[in-house]
């Protein structure tokens, strides 16, 4: 049997055995009480570079802990074998992104034209946005079922309201992925969604 598939039932062992002790709450406070002297009592009995030693594998194991509890967010292509991650760990990959944000434009379209930008320059699409999401769906309606529906809610179903302010601004995205505005005058049903129909 090898070191590796020991140390794994060991850890399973470890694991069961603990969540017996969470299921009775006061008795798993004793057992950290207890597990919090015992290794004071240790730590007590250490030579300072034996501490140092020790500091140092504790502050190992709990990055690499972190680093694989984030591995899937952590920006890399991922293989058959699992995720490869880009950043060694989640605290650089945290730091480039707040020094990215930092040198962000302060307005929120300026950085969204900014990202959308570098997302084209990498050879990103940029499918995250709403809009390209909505054009770009399967779900969406094609333009001629839009304009089907249209018309005919614009027939005798509905009354033009005759008010200058009783208008409705429209915004939408041209082709070019410019936002333009337009206004329509307001529409009121006369009769019920199934009269209609």
């Amino acid at each position: 049997m090898s070191g590796t598939n020991i140390k794994e039932k060991a850890r399973i062992k470890q694991a069961k055995r603990r969540a017996n002790l969470k299921k009775d709450q006061e008795k798993y406070k004793i057992y950290l009480e207890k597990d919090r002297e015992c290794k004071a009592i240790w730590k007590s009995s250490l030579s300072p570079t034996q501490l140092d030693e020790h500091k140092l594998k504790e502050r190992i194991r709990q990055r690499d802990h972190r680093t694989k509890a984030a591995a899937p967010s952590m920006c890399g292509p991922s293989t058959s074998s699992g995720p490869t991650t880009t950043y060694k760990s989640s605290q650089v990959l945290g730091k480039a992104l707040k020094r990215a944000q930092s040198s962000l434009p302060v307005s929120p379209s300026r950085r969204l034209c900014v990202v959308q930008s570098l997302a084209k320059k990498v050879g990103l699409t940029d499918e995250g946005s709403p809009s390209s999401r909505s054009a770009n769906s399967s779900h969406a309606i094609n333009k001629e079922t839009v304009k089907l529906v249209h018309s005919f809610y614009n027939n005798d179903i509905s009354w033009q309201a005759p008010g200058r302010k009783d208008r409705i601004i429209i915004r939408e995205t041209n082709s070019f992925g410019k936002k333009t505005k337009r206004t329509e005058q307001l529409r009121f049903l006369l009769m019920s969604l199934k009269e209609a129909y």
